[in-house]
C-alpha cells in the first residue's frame, strides 16, 4: 500500500516537474520573442477563418481512428469508426496527464481493447495501437526527412542565443536528419520481420508467456502480408496526419496579418512535432513551441508574428485534447469493441 502510495506521490510530481518546464520554456519564448503587441493581433484576429482553423485541426485526428481502425480490422479486431474516433480523442486528453509525452495517451487506448476483447485476442488489439504508432511514426520521420533535405538552408538561418546560428543550426539539422533515418530504418526492420524460429529458448519463453510470442509473431506477419495497406496508409498519413496541421498554421499566420512561404511552414510544423516527441514536456508543449518558432523566424517571420502563431496553436491544441474528457466521460459503449 505504502509503495503505491510513494508511486502515486512519484508521479504527480514528475507531472508537475514536466508542466513547469513546459511552462518556463513558453514564459522565456514569449520574453524573448515579443516585441509587439500580440493582444492587439490576437483581438484582431479574422475570425471567418475559424471554421477552415477547425477543421484543419479536426480532420488529422479523424484520419489517424481511420488508420488505427484499418489496422485493427486488418487482423481480426472489429473495431467501429465512431469507437475508434471516441478512444482516439480520449488518447489525446490523457496525453496531457500521463508521462510519455504525446504518446503517452496510447496507454488509454490499450486498456479499453485488452479490457474489452476476448482474453486470447488481447495481445492482437494492444498490437494494433502499437502498429498504428509506427506507421504514424514512419509517416512522421519520412515526412520530416524530405522536409530536412529541401529547406536545409532554414537551420543555417536559426537564430541561437550565444553560438554561432551557421554551426549550431547544421548540427541541429545533422541531429534531426539521423533521428528520423533511425526512426524509418528501425520500422522497416519491424514490417520486414519474419516469424521467429522455434528454437528451445523461443519455446521456452513462449510457454511462460502463455502463447504471446506466437501471436505476436502471427500478427507481424499478417501485417507483413499487407503491405500495400500500410504503404497507402503511411502516404495517408504524411498527408492527412503530419502535413494538415501545416494549414492550420498558415491559417493562423493569415488571421494575425503575415504571410510565409508554404515549404518554410511545413518544415517548422513538422519538425517541431519531432521535437514534440521529447517525453519531457506534457503533450510536446514547450520543445514543440521552441523549434516551431524558430524555423518560422529563419524563414523570414517577424519573431513576434511567430510566437503569436505558435503560442494559438498550442492554445488550439490545448482545448482540443481537453475536448477528449468529454469522450471519456460519455463513451460507455465497450461491447463495440470484440473479436470477430
Amino acid at each position: 500500500m505504502g509503495n503505491k502510495k510513494n508511486s502515486n506521490f512519484y508521479s504527480i510530481i514528475k507531472m508537475l516537474l514536466k508542466i513547469s518546464v513546459a511552462a518556463a520554456v513558453i514564459f522565456w519564448l514569449y520574453r524573448r520573442n515579443s516585441g509587439g503587441n500580440w493582444q492587439q493581433e490576437i483581438a484582431s484576429f479574422s475570425l471567418s477563418l475559424l471554421i477552415p482553423i477547425v477543421f484543419s485541426a479536426v480532420l488529422p485526428q479523424i484520419a489517424a481512428s481511420l488508420r488505427w481502425q484499418a489496422l485493427a480490422v486488418t487482423i481480426g479486431i472489429a473495431l467501429s469508426r465512431l469507437k475508434a474516433f471516441s478512444l482516439t480523442m480520449q488518447a489525446l486528453f490523457f496525453s496531457l496527464i500521463i508521462p510519455g509525452g504525446s504518446i503517452g495517451g496510447d496507454i488509454v487506448k490499450m486498456a479499453a481493447v485488452s479490457g474489452n476483447i476476448r482474453k486470447g485476442s488481447r495481445t492482437e488489439g494492444i498490437f494494433s495501437i502499437v502498429m498504428d504508432r509506427i506507421v504514424g511514426m514512419i509517416a512522421l520521420f519520412a515526412l520530416a526527412l524530405i522536409l530536412l533535405l529541401y529547406r536545409k538552408d532554414l537551420f543555417s538561418k536559426m537564430q541561437l542565443p550565444g553560438s554561432s546560428g551557421v554551426i549550431a543550426g547544421n548540427i541541429i539539422w545533422l541531429i534531426f536528419c539521423g533521428v528520423c533515418a533511425a526512426g524509418i530504418l528501425a520500422g522497416i526492420v519491424i514490417f520486414l520481420h519474419r516469424k521467429i524460429s522455434g528454437n528451445r529458448l523461443y519455446r521456452f519463453a513462449d510457454s511462460k508467456s502463455g502463447g504471446l510470442l506466437t501471436r505476436l509473431a502471427a500478427a507481424t506477419e499478417t501485417y507483413s502480408t499487407h503491405r500495400r495497406r500500410i504503404i497507402l496508409w503511411v502516404l495517408l498519413s504524411m498527408i492527412f496526419i503530419h502535413l494538415l496541421p501545416a494549414l492550420t498554421m498558415l491559417l493562423l499566420l493569415k488571421g494575425i496579418g503575415t504571410d510565409a512561404a508554404i515549404s518554410t511552414v511545413a518544415t517548422a510544423v513538422v519538425i517541431g512535432n519531432i521535437a514534440g516527441l521529447i517525453p519531457f514536456f506534457p503533450s510536446g508543449i514547450g520543445a514543440r513551441d521552441a523549434v516551431t518558432i524558430a524555423l518560422l523566424t529563419a524563414g523570414g517571420c517577424l519573431p513576434e508574428k511567430a510566437m503569436t502563431a505558435q503560442l494559438l496553436a498550442t492554445f488550439i491544441l490545448i482545448i482540443f485534447n481537453m475536448s477528449g474528457a468529454f469522450f471519456f466521460v460519455f463513451d460507455r459503449q465497450n461491447q463495440e469493441v470484440i473479436n470477430e
